[in-house]
């Protein structure tokens, strides 16, 4: 998005209507992943195996283990 920005900036033109929904489309799809991806990868084990679980265990892996193969799948 900053590099857009800058080379809009730099040829000192005004993107058509089209092209700020798609790159308001993109950043807003970019927001969705990343917080899915902190939610169930990062922060996520955190909350289900303990913030005082052991490390090998606070990844996605270790929920898998804690909840069962039937339910991490899901």
């Amino acid at each position: 998005m900053a590099a857009t920005k800058a080379l809009d900036d730099l040829w000192e033109i005004e993107p058509p209507r089209t092209a700020k929904l798609l790159r308001a489309l993109v950043y807003n799809a970019f927001m969705v992943e990343d917080h899915y991806i902190h939610f169930f990868f990062l922060g996520g084990p955190d909350f289900v195996v303990g913030p005082s679980g052991p490390a090998a265990y606070r990844n996605i892996l270790g929920v898998i283990a804690k909840v069962g193969l039937e339910v991490g799948v899901r």
